[in-house]
């Protein structure tokens, strides 16, 4: 696929973020990975990266861990 300046060409990113949907985006943790322990997290309720309301103990398939 091809990506142009920061936008999918399949429309896969809106505004430089990936949509919930394609992310597997949950409002649950998967195990002990959740959306306040990400290094993408920006709270209170957004991520760097997934758009939209994001909740802290969410968890989509692009979870990083923060450096412990």
């Amino acid at each position: 696929m091809a990506t142009i300046v920061g936008v999918a060409a399949d429309g896969a990113l809106a505004q430089g973020k990936a949509k919930q949907s394609l992310v597997q985006y949950q409002e649950k943790p998967k195990g002990d990975q959740e959306c306040d322990k990400c290094v993408q997290w920006a709270p209170p309720d957004s991520c760097k990266v997934v758009e939209g309301k994001i909740a802290a103990k969410g968890w989509c398939a692009l979870y990083a861990p923060k450096p412990k």
